[in-house]
């Protein structure tokens, strides 16, 4: 039984514009204040590294595919769409595609992009990445004053 999973990246952020890593959290910095040693460490590509009060890589790597190989279990058959991050989207392809973690990626998961996997016989496929079509025509909204 063949399962299709699309998994969509948010909207572009404030924060993604600026380049800031974000995790949970979704209020920009002020403008003199400097990124936390913690958020910098963040990137620093220890995967065992965890913000205070927060998760690291592995940590959201972990908990990022188990909910996504759970989907495809738990919906075996159909179509399901997860709208997720792009740290998360990071992270269930390594798995999926079995792709060492945390290495550097040539190639980007665009802001309301869409990835779409498949899943049959215990087998997980990538059938796209990067679509960007959907948002054609679409213009960006004005900002209010």
């Amino acid at each position: 039984m063949k399962t299709r999973i699309i998994v969509l990246r948010h909207g572009e952020t404030e924060w993604n514009k600026k380049k800031i890593f974000q995790g949970q959290m979704d209020s920009p910095l002020s403008d003199g204040e400097k990124v936390p040693e913690e958020l910098r460490q963040c990137n620093s590509g220890d995967p065992d590294h965890n913000i205070p009060e927060g998760e690291g890589s592995r940590q959201r790597h972990d908990r990022s595919t188990i909910c996504f190989f759970d989907s495809a279990k738990r919906h075996a058959g159909l179509l399901v769409c997860i709208v997720t991050h792009g740290g998360v989207l990071r992270g269930i392809l390594e798995p999926a595609l079995h792709l060492p973690q945390n290495r550097k990626r040539r190639f980007s998961f665009y802001n309301a992009g869409i990835a779409r996997f498949s899943h049959y016989n215990g087998h997980w496929m990538m059938d796209s990445r990067g679509e960007t079509n959907h948002l054609n025509g679409i213009q960006p909204r004005d900002e209010e004053n």
